[in-house]
């Protein structure tokens, strides 16, 4: 699965039974550009999830003010997967 996310706006989203606020990836190519995520809040996790072999990359996005009840990451949270930023 391919995701392309650009010039998006993601502000005051909120997950209370999932892991993230805005997109949970799995085995998935994710490119993130030129995108804002401000304000969101996920209780379990954060505003972007990535598990078992996604790829993530973001370029000139920027990430204000997210948080995460569980402790987890405010922002992204990647296990068994690639980030690159």
């Amino acid at each position: 699965t391919a995701i392309a996310i650009s010039g998006s706006v993601f502000d005051s989203n909120t997950a209370f039974d999932t892991l993230a606020a805005v997109l949970w990836a799995q085995n998935a190519t994710v490119t993130i550009s030129n995108s804002r995520f401000e304000d969101n809040l996920a209780a379990n996790g954060t505003v972007i999830y990535s598990v078992a072999g996604s790829s993530i990359t973001i370029s000139s996005s920027s990430f204000l003010r997210n948080s995460a009840f569980a402790g987890r990451a405010g922002a992204i949270y990647t296990s068994g997967g690639s980030l690159s930023i």
